[in-house]
């Protein structure tokens, strides 16, 4: 839904910005989810704003010709919203721009789910993983946690601060900039709690933009101790002691991307590879809510649809073939950027997140090298694969 929007986004707006919020509070055991995107495109007349979620619509005829597209998107993506208890909406001006935003309200076991195996799979590969320039700042009175969680972090390649107490932590923080703080949760004079709640008061009054991600430390964990975590500020909570590999799989959840290394062989130093590796372990399967979400939508005409899409999916693997002879990085996403929507409109995830994966790696480079062009040929050779053996099942499903 939101590479829908995002794409929708991109092609209706020649200059100015295209803003993704996203937004996640805890309410009665659920994650609630708001996510929006802002756009400074060509809006969207009011009166033509209730037709935009029907099939084969679009703002105007003009807009059809001149920008394409089937006006099936939004359509697809209001449904999907709604199978999943959530509100789309939109708000727009024409010539000033357009704002989509939608709610999903998931349950914690859902949410924890999904971490959870995203985390596993970065376990399998955390002897690979090291960080640059992250400087951590390690609130930890104990003497032998000080010295375990120290050498684990160094070994990782981050700058360790140390501090014994909270007041320590806002000292330290008010002379130096730190990338993430690991804070344990009973100190002496402050304790983890109250130190969290002072900076991220202090964040707010001085409105910053991106807050310091903090990590709690705690031997305490029990079911409440979490809620207390998040209610004072922090962002998440490692139990002692601590495992290297779940301290790795926080510290690559939380700092971005930029701080992310590879060690060892040349071809595991790119960063496609780790992700390759991830999405390799999801099975290649179809979606029952996403594809039935279509189906309702299309009704018979899914089987010509279906038709199109392996036949525009096919074409385009070709092309990506090409761009990687060409060692062409521009072509490389111009010819997998489709796939990734479309995909998911049939359920087909898998394919989808690979497009997804290739294109967000490639974006971040002008050439390849050795190491990426391997990388990235494994991934693309993967997505083929993927496409031939669901392409039966598809076929079959949309007979049903």
């Amino acid at each position: 839904v939101i590479y829908n929007i995002l794409s929708n986004a991109a092609k209706f707006t020649d200059h100015g910005t295209i803003t993704l919020s996203i937004e996640t509070r805890e309410c009665n055991n659920k994650q609630e989810f708001h996510i929006s995107v802002q756009d400074t495109g060509i809006g969207i007349p009011e009166d033509r704003i209730n037709y935009i979620f029907e099939k084969f619509s679009q703002a105007e005829e003009s807009t059809t010709r001149k920008y394409g597209g089937t006006g099936l998107g939004l359509a697809i993506s209001s449904k999907l919203i709604k199978k999943l208890g959530g509100n789309f909406n939109v708000e727009s001006a024409v010539g000033k721009g357009t704002t989509f935003y939608f709610t999903m309200l998931l349950s914690l076991s859902t949410v924890d789910k999904v971490q959870r195996s995203l985390n596993n799979h970065i376990l399998r590969e955390s002897n690979n993983i090291r960080f640059v320039n992250t400087s951590i700042l390690l609130a930890e009175d104990n003497h032998t946690n000080q010295m375990v969680t120290t050498e684990m972090l160094e070994q990782l390649g981050c700058d360790v601060t140390l501090s014994i107490n909270g007041k320590e932590v806002i000292e330290h923080i008010s002379k130096k900039k730190f990338d993430l703080i690991l804070m344990d949760c009973q100190m002496p004079e402050m304790d983890g709690y109250e130190a969290t709640r002072s900076i991220r008061k202090q964040e707010q009054k001085n409105g910053v933009a991106a807050s310091i991600p903090i990590i709690a430390l705690t031997a305490n964990a029990m079911k409440g101790d979490r809620s207390k975590c998040l209610e004072s500020g922090m962002d998440s909570y490692l139990p002692k002691p601590v495992k290297k590999e779940r301290l790795t799989a926080e510290l690559y959840n939380r700092l971005p991307k930029s701080k992310r290394s590879y060690k060892e062989k040349e071809y595991e130093k790119c960063n496609v590879k780790l992700a390759y590796d991830i999405i390799c372990n999801l099975e290649n399967s179809i979606d029952d809510e996403a594809f039935n979400a279509t189906k309702e939508v299309m009704g018979q005409k899914i089987i010509p649809m279906i038709d199109i899409y392996l036949r525009d999916v096919k074409k385009q693997m070709k092309q990506a073939e090409k761009a990687l002879d060409d060692h062409n990085v521009n072509n490389l996403i111009d010819a997998l950027h489709p796939i990734k929507a479309s995909s998911a409109y049939f359920g087909l995830m898998k394919i989808s997140k690979i497009a997804a994966l290739i294109e967000e790696e490639a974006l971040d480079m002008h050439h390849f090298d050795k190491a990426n062009h391997k990388a990235f040929t494994d991934v693309v050779e993967t997505l083929q694969s993927s496409v031939i053996d669901i392409e039966t099942d598809l076929k079959n499903k949309a007979t049903l």
